[in-house]
């Protein structure tokens, strides 16, 4: 443990875990888009995943167990089942490619899937089971690479009338399906490693606190204001976790 807090590149990561608790907690979603993208210029993109899973899968129960009555579960069967299915063809392509055209490619999705959100694009038209299985799916894959299922069904989501309690709700029960998914295949794949398991101890603390101040700003601040906020952070973190600035944090 002294010798992971006494790597520079750690105290970045540190940084990351507390805006993707922030985030996490406030929203329902988000970690992954700012979490994985710092701990895989950091250290590699499978101990990134492997140890926001840990984190996550502790810290978030108070939030699920909140978010079960306010959750439309029609419209989240059948995202789940797609995205089960999906997960372990995202964590084999997690285990088999080369990391960094993969961070490549996770850096090129959320600054896309941020222009489209912050563009003012929706989906609006009908709900068809075949549409929300392939939402599901593509999401599913995006978890098991990477913890990373948000973008396809935001976008999804936030072109409907709905509430942010219920999209919020919606989120959290949803990240569940993925979740036990990637758990197994993760597991199966040999991810929990012992740098993974330590790293997730020294980061629990500071991404449990986040969550924790993230929950209690929910309906605090309007919702436009904190997406404006959120791009921003999501949008450089992003860019500056590229693989070219690989340099500064290692």
């Amino acid at each position: 443990m002294p010798e992971i807090l006494a790597e520079p590149a750690m105290w970045v990561v540190v940084v990351g875990a507390l805006i993707a608790g922030l985030v996490r907690g406030f929203a329902g979603f988000g970690a992954g888009m700012i979490f994985i993208p710092v701990a895989a210029a950091a250290f590699d993109p499978r101990v990134a995943a492997g140890t926001l899973f840990i984190i996550d899968t502790i810290i978030i129960i108070p939030l699920v167990i909140r978010a079960a009555s306010h959750v439309a579960w029609r419209e989240i069967l059948p995202l789940g089942l797609g995205a089960m299915i999906a997960v372990p063809a995202g964590v084999a392509v997690l285990i088999h490619v080369d990391p960094v055209p993969i961070r490549w490619g996770l850096s090129a999705a959320i600054l896309v899937s941020i222009a489209v959100l912050a563009g003012g694009w929706r989906y609006r038209g009908p709900e068809r089971l075949p549409l929300s299985l392939a939402i599901g799916g593509l999401a599913g894959f995006l978890s098991g690479l990477a913890q990373l299922p948000a973008p396809p069904v935001l976008v999804y989501w936030l072109g409907r009338d709905t509430p942010a309690q219920r999209i919020r709700a919606n989120a959290i029960i949803f990240f569940c399906f993925t979740t036990v998914v990637a758990g197994v295949a993760y597991a199966a794949s040999g991810l929990f490693t012992a740098e993974v398991a330590t790293r997730s101890v020294a980061l629990l603390p500071v991404y449990g606190i986040a969550i924790f101040a993230g929950s209690r700003l929910f309906g605090s601040t309007s919702e436009a204001t904190y997406r404006r906020i959120a791009y921003g952070l999501i949008v450089f973190v992003a860019l500056a976790t590229l693989p070219v600035f690989d340099g500064l944090l290692r």
